[in-house]
């Protein structure tokens, strides 16, 4: 991660220069009468500028979660195994500059995509974020 944000980021994991840390809480439930598997970091940030359009900001894929899914490999950690009706609770963190959550921008989105439980389709949904 230090990498990634070189010259941004101390030894201590604080960001500077225009960057800074922000978390989703989501709760993930299974509908269905089988074993799924889910991607936590599944989702993105977006907004809406003034010419309407959507943009996706800040890096996809989370930088933190609260808890490792330890049943699978390491490239897995985000992963989850949900039984029939089970539900989980997650934080997972990212990093996005502060221009997107300034009072300027219009609006700031978290994006996730899945699978719609009855239909079988792949679906975005957005839920619109409280600063």
């Amino acid at each position: 991660m230090k990498d990634s944000y070189e010259g941004n980021i101390d030894e201590n994991y604080n960001l500077s220069n225009g960057y800074s840390y922000i978390f989703v809480t989501m709760t993930y439930t299974n509908n269905t009468d089988e074993q799924v598997e889910i991607l936590r970091n599944a989702g993105a940030f977006y907004i809406i500028n003034d010419d309407l359009e959507r943009l996706q900001v800040g890096d996809p894929g989370g930088i933190y979660i609260d808890n490792y899914w330890t049943e699978g490999k390491e490239n897995e950690r985000y992963h989850y195994v949900l039984g029939a009706g089970e539900s989980v609770t997650s934080e997972v963190g990212y990093i996005i500059q502060d221009e997107w959550m300034s009072e300027d921008s219009k609006y700031i989105y978290y994006g996730i995509k899945g699978i719609d439980s009855k239909t079988n389709d792949m679906v975005q949904k957005y839920f619109k974020l409280e600063l």
